[in-house]
């Protein structure tokens, strides 16, 4: 071959893909935003954009610990955070990454509390500042990795995990959880 250019295409960022499959969604309660906040006193940001990174390394986190409790392949699931959702506010979308789904986000529903707990415990057990490859940056991130806060991640998990302990109402209780079809809610 050559090195020279047949053509060249614009692309617009990020690509959007459609895909029926099966997901989960944890919708975070209305405080999510004040708990973002909090975990970034002294720098000056927007409660959007505090909670959004967080969203975005709790997702990592959920996808990364996802495997070793659904025993499947990093590349078979996948997720998306949202923090306005027209339907359920902050969210956050986990789901099956194979046309139709093959159960992987019904099984992490049933361990919810398990993956919460792992994805906070490797969090916090990382010896990073910021957040890295070991604790809430992966190599697969639609948004290379920007955006993302882990100390906004770990106050979150830390409340959602410690209103659990304190009140002995199940985790499902604090955060509406809804398995759904996931067609047409992540393009």
């Amino acid at each position: 071959g050559s090195d020279e250019m047949v053509r060249r295409v614009n692309l617009c960022y990020p690509l959007t893909m459609r895909l029926r499959t099966m997901a989960m969604w944890l919708a975070f309660p209305e405080q999510a935003q004040a708990i973002a906040m909090a975990a970034v006193v002294g720098e000056i940001k927007d409660p959007n954009q505090a909670l959004g990174e967080g969203l975005h390394a709790i997702q990592h986190l959920l996808t990364s610990t996802m495997p070793l409790l659904v025993m499947c392949d990093r590349r078979d699931i996948s997720g998306y955070y949202h923090t306005q959702h027209a339907d359920a506010g902050a969210a956050l979308f986990l789901y099956d990454a194979c046309q139709g789904g093959i159960g992987l986000a019904d099984i992490a529903y049933q361990r919810l509390e398990s993956l919460l707990a792992l994805a906070y415990e490797t969090a916090t057990r990382c010896q990073c500042q910021s957040g890295c490859p070991s604790c809430i940056q992966m190599g697969s991130c639609r948004l290379r990795n920007e955006s993302l806060s882990k100390a906004v991640a770990i106050a979150i998990l830390s409340q959602l995990l410690g209103q659990e302990q304190e009140s002995s109402r199940p985790i499902s209780a604090l955060i509406d959880t809804t398995q759904r079809q996931a067609a047409g809610l992540l393009a």
